[in-house]
């Protein structure tokens, strides 16, 4: 870093940070910071570029003529390795909801039931197979005795890892079709890298003790896990007041709500963009430093200096229902979400949104709301009739919903971009094109910006938006790097 005179006027240097989800809002975050430090480099000239009409990203959350809230998917906040994500949180709003966290997933192919609802099990489904039928309990046992006299041996890919670690019987009923349902690809084309953290590993002596406690009546008290919701319009309600907050203490900082990127020249430092409101406002944004948070394949096309970036993602399908409260059960109340990993059913994950907080619908004694999660290729046709119609019938399958009658809203949202799919090539390839993009200037982090799920939530995006500007002006490293 270049040593500057205090008592000559600084430089200053433009920032355009592509997208305002928590990675742009982290990194804006940061640069603020850096303004404010009297000791820092350069003077910096902000400009947030925006696609839609409202900040916050796949952190976003829409409310629709009925007053229904629904967040893009899953988003909750508990506890955190990063203190500054966290005490912004704190700062922006007073009231959070305390929400038990109580999860299971849906077994009806294994334990059919006339009653539905007795067909699901606790999630992790590798830590409560016990609760399976007896002979499906002692299959998963002995593939696990098994494994537990095995050496060693490499893991290559998410199929081998699965046999490894939990034995044929689990990968049969589980593993291997809920995650072919959710990823889209085959378990043989997605790396390991994403695992820790993600899929917990079975800990065989503790949960044979748990079983011989049981038949003995040995009663444990039960370990309560509980999340934060902010009380507010949806998670999206937060990222909204984070960003106006940010804008009043920096009125310097411009937005540009509703712009499309169509080209970015990376010769020329310039970044064009469309409006989605007015067609006759294109502008044309010099920088001097890009951060992206568009996908990093976007990104290669849109500056043509990496084309053809071998990555891979899916899309989703979210197709929420505002039911009448007195069809509503008391399993409903006591949970968060379900995982369905049967192929017969649409959605790999049912979450109860209403459990969540009193704002979430338009009047929380008398309605209750579910979001349906449906994993797609970026390629399937979507046939939105016939979507919703297989989603109302599968949640009656499922014990959800007892009289489709009572459904007084739908809402119904496509995610080109879902998930960012961990294949074998995906590092390397992620190394090839940021040190292109790095060359020129160009920083891409973010869900699809970074494409690694496992750093893909929000508190890990809004630091790797602080950690890529702390690169730009003191060159430090990421933790992505």
């Amino acid at each position: 870093m270049e040593n500057i005179d205090k008592n000559q006027e600084k430089l200053t240097k433009r920032l355009v940070i592509i997208g305002s989800g928590p990675t742009g809002l982290g990194a804006l975050h940061r640069i603020h910071e850096i303004i404010s430090d009297a000791d820092s480099p350069y003077n910096y000239n902000v400009t947030v570029i925006e696609r839609e009409n409202v900040v916050g990203g796949l952190a976003s959350s829409v409310t629709d003529e009925m007053g229904f809230t629904w967040d893009l998917g899953v988003h909750v906040t508990g506890a955190s390795s990063y203190p500054v994500f966290m005490d912004l949180l704190n700062e922006t709003i007073s009231e959070w909801y305390t929400v038990e966290r109580k999860v299971k997933a849906f077994f009806y192919h294994i334990m059919k039931n006339e009653n539905p609802l007795k067909s699901y099990i606790r999630y992790p489904v590798q830590n409560n197979f016990m609760r399976l039928p007896e002979d499906i309990k002692m299959q998963c046992l002995d593939d696990l005795r098994k494994l537990s006299t095995e050496g060693d041996v490499p893991i290559l890919n998410f199929d081998q890892f699965t046999d490894k670690h939990f034995g044929q019987t689990l990968k049969r009923i589980f593993f291997k079709p809920y995650n072919e349902k959710v990823w889209t690809v085959r378990l043989e084309e997605l790396n390991v890298n994403w695992v820790e953290g993600r899929v917990p590993k079975i800990d065989l002596q503790e949960l044979e003790k748990e079983e011989s406690d049981r038949s003995k009546n040995i009663i444990k008290p039960k370990k309560i896990i509980t999340f934060r919701y902010p009380a507010c319009k949806g998670i999206g309600g937060l990222w909204i007041k984070i960003a106006s907050n940010m804008a009043e203490k920096n009125p310097k900082t411009n937005f540009l709500m509703n712009k499309n990127v169509s080209s970015i020249d990376p010769i020329n430092k310039i970044v064009k963009t469309t409006s989605s409101t007015s067609p006759h406002e294109d502008l044309e944004i010099k920088y001097d430093y890009l951060v992206s948070t568009m996908p990093i394949t976007t990104l290669g096309k849109l500056t043509n200096l990496c084309p053809d970036i071998n990555l891979k993602h899916s899309s989703v399908v979210l197709v929420g229902f505002g039911v009448l409260k007195n069809s509503k059960k008391k399993f409903i109340e006591k949970h968060s979400w379900l995982y369905f990993c049967d192929n017969s059913i649409i959605f790999y994950r049912l979450t109860f949104l209403s459990n969540f907080g009193l704002e979430l619908t338009p009047d929380h004694t008398k309605y209750w709301s579910v979001l349906c999660e449906i994993g797609i290729k970026p390629t399937d046709t979507i046939d939105k009739e016939s979507i919703i119609k297989k989603c109302i019938v599968d949640l009656q399958l499922c014990g959800i919903l007892k009289d489709p009658s009572k459904i007084v809203d739908t809402f119904f949202k496509v995610l080109e971009f879902g998930y960012p799919i961990p294949t074998i090539v995906r590092n390397d390839e992620l190394r090839k094109a940021k040190t292109i993009l790095e060359q020129k200037d160009i920083y891409s982090v973010g869900r699809f910006g970074s494409h690694k799920y496992e750093a893909s939530n929000q508190d890990h995006s809004f630091e790797q938006g602080r950690e890529i500007v702390q690169k730009i002006v003191y060159g430090t490293k990421t933790s992505m790097d």
